[in-house]
């Protein structure tokens, strides 16, 4: 955020400001990555309160802190109604001094690493912003924008996530995009959204709050391609896809033995051969939404720049990562989140392993009253993909075990699966971990690592 001074926001945010009018520099959330000079907002969230930490920011440097009620810390304080309210309109406030182009991007799978591609494509043309990780929500979201310096940046590009109707909406309306993307409809988040029908709904919210002059990107093979295109009426749209019904499509695939896609990329300027370093035939779905979404014309990317970018792109950590481990084991560490859709892609890639097939599952979350059919249905695919013993974590994960049969090992407890997984590892193994991020996971790809 550019430097300003806590009276510039006590009207915006409603505020009464207690002590000096300081100067307010980065905006922080987080005493763990505060840095000196930052102003602090005490958010108050389910199981925190960030009024507990205000000592310790300005132990940290804070200049600054915006709170619900005055702290007993000798540092400047804007005293606002709700803080988390106080981030938004923060950055909305921002958003208006913004003048580059910001890409947004939502969708049921592979949103983040569509981001890191759109990024690593623009990092091409120019300097580009782009959000940490997942920051994809009221709180990332608001967190990235606030990262944006027109004087340095050149391009933006922010993620979006939800769970529930409603939040994209908010969240695009803070962030005004001149481009928005959705990757794909798929059932996930099913408890908030109700229904397949409900995601999509909710993520084309996104469409609905581009300007006039704002393109569309969309996925032409998504079963509700022609309903978000409703959506667009009167506005700009590009679409990405298998078949040369889309304006960018992909023929020619084959993937290597280290099981990278490479594909032919064809554009309304071109066309050209694509190697991505990531895993998975999946990746290419991707691959073409940030290259649709890097070409428009407010980004403006070249066929060299989406090459690139493509083609040097870092993978997402946790995100169908190879890894080595203990005895020379391959750990495909995919363990950041889980859903159907995503763990179909991440087993086709286990199955294309000529090593011993071993599966680590945790349970996936928010799937609604499909909860049970959608876990058994993971048994039963993992069979047939050549999984030869599965490990399973979570209360749902019984259904998956119990359709699995022969080779099936639930687990109540993470250590007891971590000490018969490691137990029982010979070389030539190749272990698939994925879960939803409340399983915690990685701490099973932490043992599997050598040590």
């Amino acid at each position: 955020m550019q430097a300003t001074r806590l009276s510039q926001l006590t009207q915006p945010l409603d505020g009464k400001l207690i002590g000096d009018d300081t100067a307010v520099g980065d905006i922080s959330i987080d005493t763990r990555t505060i840095n000196s000079g930052d102003c602090f907002i005490a958010i108050k969230g389910p199981n925190f309160d960030g009024h507990e930490f205000i000592a310790e920011a300005f132990a940290k440097g804070a200049t600054a802190a915006i709170v619900e009620r005055p702290m007993p810390v000798g540092i400047s304080q804007l005293i606002v109604s709700n803080t988390d309210q106080a981030l938004t309109n923060i950055a909305i406030l921002h958003r208006q001094s913004i003048d580059i182009p910001i890409i947004s991007v939502t969708g049921s799978c592979g949103k983040t690493t569509t981001k890191s591609m759109i990024a690593s494509i623009m990092s091409h043309m120019g300097f580009v912003h782009a959000g940490k990780k997942s920051f994809n929500n009221h709180y990332g979201v608001p967190l990235t924008l606030l990262g944006i310096d027109s004087t340095q940046h050149d391009y933006a590009v922010v993620e979006m996530g939800a769970n529930h109707q409603g939040e994209i909406a908010q969240l695009t309306a803070i962030t005004r995009p001149n481009i928005a993307v959705i990757t794909m409809a798929a059932p996930v988040h099913l408890e908030g959204f109700g229904s397949i029908e409900g995601v999509a709904a909710g993520k084309g919210e996104i469409f609905q709050g581009l300007p006039e002059e704002g393109i569309a990107i969309i996925n032409q093979e998504d079963f509700y391609a022609e309903y978000w295109k409703k959506l667009c009426s009167g506005k700009t749209i590009k679409t990405f896809g298998y078949s040369q019904a889309a304006d960018f499509w992909a023929d020619d695939i084959t993937v290597d033995a280290e099981q990278h896609p490479k594909f032919c990329l064809h554009t309304p300027n071109g066309e050209m051969s694509i190697t991505l370093p990531l895993l998975g035939e999946h990746n290419i779905n991707n691959a073409l939404a940030a290259a649709a979404a890097a070409a428009t014309a407010s980004a403006g990317a070249d066929l060299k720049a989406i090459q690139k970018g493509l083609q040097a792109m870092t993978p997402v950590d946790k995100r169908l990562i190879k890894r080595v481990g203990r005895l020379g084991i391959e750990i495909l560490d995919d363990s950041y989140n889980a859903n159907p859709t995503g763990l179909k892609a991440a087993l086709k890639v286990l199955a294309n392993s000529n090593k011993q097939k071993i599966l680590v599952l945790g349970e996936m979350a928010e799937l609604g009253e499909k909860a049970q059919e959608f876990h058994q249905q993971l048994g039963l695919q993992a069979k047939q993909h050549g999984v030869a013993e599965l490990y399973a974590l979570g209360k749902l994960t019984e259904h998956t075990v119990a359709a699995f049969g022969e080779g099936g090992h639930y687990f109540t407890e993470q250590k007891t699966l971590i000490e018969r997984l490691v137990k029982n590892i010979v070389p030539n193994m190749c272990v698939l971990v994925k879960g939803s991020n409340c399983n915690r996971l990685d701490k099973v790809v932490d043992a599997l690592l050598e040590v």
